[in-house]
């Protein structure tokens, strides 16, 4: 692309709709006279996102896009790129803001007075075409890969588990994904391993721990606990009701359902539970697990 495609052509305002910026606690019109300048930016402008004492990333203007008819209330909108990963963001003048009007610690994009040379700016620009076009090549090869485990997963579900089977038996491995400070509490899956299979949707936990044994990682899960998970002992007593502390039972709103897991539901560790298809079909997690481990 030739370097006179960056330059910034100017617009007439746009006087003939209101434009409003949000967010400020009243409804505040960009499109006034004072305010045109936020509709046309110069390329090569660098915006700063500040009120994050952890990421404080730099954009650079590489393009005006102008304003849509169809979302003329955000008014301008601008391509813009990472100065740090070189990617591409688009971004509306309606959340831009002068860092000169900077009042506050608030997360907020701000328009600094910095602006880079149309050399610089084409440089930027070029580099970042250029990751856009590594990240596409990584995609494509990820999307070819996964159909290529997805089509094996498949031949080892027609070979190893029956047609008529209505439930797998899983092991998983459940990654801490909380924030306390949040008060986000969550795991992440890694990887998954299919133990087994079973003609029925009911949870058994002997059912599961008969599978445990096929991996390393779920040894642990073969035998029962003589304690539940209030630190008791089990004994004469209490043999009728009692729950070894890693059969989990979350049948209920936000519960993760039935589960053996020696860990707390939000701890990282290995956990096996029951996976159901739909109306005959596994979803493709369970064919991609397959074929990256198969110890049916």
């Amino acid at each position: 692309m030739e370097k006179d495609t960056y330059i910034n052509k100017k617009k007439d305002p746009i006087v003939s709709m209101g434009i409003y910026s949000l967010g400020t606690g009243k409804m505040v019109r960009i499109d006034v006279p004072e305010n045109h300048k936020k509709n046309d930016l110069a390329v090569g402008t660098i915006l700063q996102l500040q009120g994050s004492e952890l990421i404080r990333p730099k954009y650079v203007i590489v393009k005006n896009l102008g304003i849509s008819e169809n979302s003329a209330a955000y008014g301008t909108k601008y391509r813009c790129v990472n100065m740090e990963d070189f990617t591409f963001k688009t971004e509306s003048s309606v959340y831009l803001q002068s860092i000169a009007d900077k009042k506050d610690n608030r997360i907020q994009l701000y328009i600094t007075e910095k602006i880079l040379s149309a050399d610089e700016t084409l440089a930027i620009y070029e580099k970042a075409l250029a990751t856009e076009k590594q990240i596409q090549i990584a995609n494509e090869k990820k999307h070819l890969e996964t159909e290529r485990l997805i089509q094996k997963g498949k031949e080892l579900v027609a070979k190893y588990i029956p047609a008529d089977a209505k439930a797998l038996i899983v092991a998983i491995y459940e990654i801490d994904d909380c924030d306390s400070q949040a008060d986000y509490y969550a795991t992440k899956y890694g990887e998954r391993v299919v133990l087994g299979w079973s003609k029925h949707t009911r949870d058994i936990f002997s059912e599961m721990r008969k599978c445990a044994g096929k991996i390393k990682e779920t040894e642990h899960l073969v035998m029962p606990p003589e304690i539940n998970n209030n630190g008791e002992h089990k004994n004469k007593d209490n043999k009728s009701w009692f729950h070894p502390v890693d059969e989990h039972r979350e049948k209920y709103s936000m519960g993760a359902g039935y589960y053996l897991k020696a860990e707390d539901r939000y701890s990282t560790g290995w956990k096996i539970q029951k996976h159901r298809n739909s109306k005959g079909v596994w979803d493709d997690s369970i064919y991609i697990s397959l074929a990256r481990r198969c110890v049916l």
